[in-house]
């Protein structure tokens, strides 16, 4: 078991073998890549020492190789995706760890949410529009803010049962959705941009694909592009204000667009 935890913590952490070697030997210890791997297949056992140093290396605590009582956990994301597969095993990985945390908290503070199960829409890729809206109009009421400004996508979701969590820029993702499926929790991982109105979209635009579903992955991710704007953007909400105050000058249009 031990083994198996330094492999996804070594994984999550994104690291080869000779990369974890090299980060041990800055803290004192050399080691050779293979009798790392024989740490991680369990043919030999690290004492104390050697998961100490690791511990550091991974800033985790030392309990991380030794707990039995970890969830099970089993990912399914709701697109697969090119930067997906260019690290699967490493993200794989990082989400496992991450999700844990979260069941393990959920655990202790008693925290129960009913099992994400969304109705899916399948719209025609030429007429989606309104659909798309009607849908996220019954989003926002349900997630409790109807046609107001968004304050925080991040806390929306959370307060609606979504585990949501920042993902280091070295695995090149902008954002990613998916669900865990024994406890039926669904996930979202980012990364910040500099823009933070670019952050929010790719955040909503990842959550779309647990909603919507398409006939090819090019109009599916222009639906779901379609299903964030609609969410930051509510139709209904903008028409009434544009209608009451309407100015055509660049900064009451951005202004506006913020307040969403």
């Amino acid at each position: 078991m031990i083994g198996d935890r330094i492999k996804l913590a070594r994984l999550a952490n994104a690291l080869s073998l000779q990369d974890l070697a090299d980060a041990l030997e800055e803290e004192g210890l050399k080691i050779t890549r293979a009798a790392l791997s024989k740490f991680e297949t369990g043919k030999l056992t690290p004492n104390n020492m050697w998961l100490d140093a690791m511990a550091r290396v991974f800033t985790f605590d030392k309990c991380f190789f030794f707990r039995e009582d970890y969830p099970d956990i089993d990912i399914h994301f709701f697109q697969e995706q090119n930067t997906i597969q260019k690290r699967e095993s490493e993200l794989q990985a990082y989400l496992q760890i991450k999700l844990e945390q979260q069941i393990l908290v959920d655990r202790l503070l008693q925290t129960q949410y009913e099992p994400f199960a969304p109705q899916q829409i399948s719209p025609e890729f030429d007429t989606c529009q309104t659909a798309i809206d009607a849908l996220t109009q019954t989003l926002r009421e349900q997630w409790g803010n109807r046609s107001q400004p968004i304050s925080s996508v991040t806390g929306i979701l959370e307060s609606n049962g979504w585990y949501v969590f920042e993902i280091p820029p070295l695995f090149e993702i902008e954002a990613v959705a998916g669900i865990e499926r024994n406890t039926m929790r669904p996930f979202l991982c980012f990364s910040y941009d500099e823009n933070t109105d670019k952050t929010r979209f790719n955040i909503l635009k990842s959550v779309g694909y647990a909603f919507i579903s398409g006939q090819s992955p090019e109009e599916l991710e222009e639906m779901c592009c379609k299903f964030s704007r609609a969410v930051l953007l509510p139709a209904q909400a903008i028409s009434h204000e544009l209608i009451s105050s309407f100015s055509p000058d660049y900064w009451p249009l951005t202004l506006l667009k913020r307040r969403y």
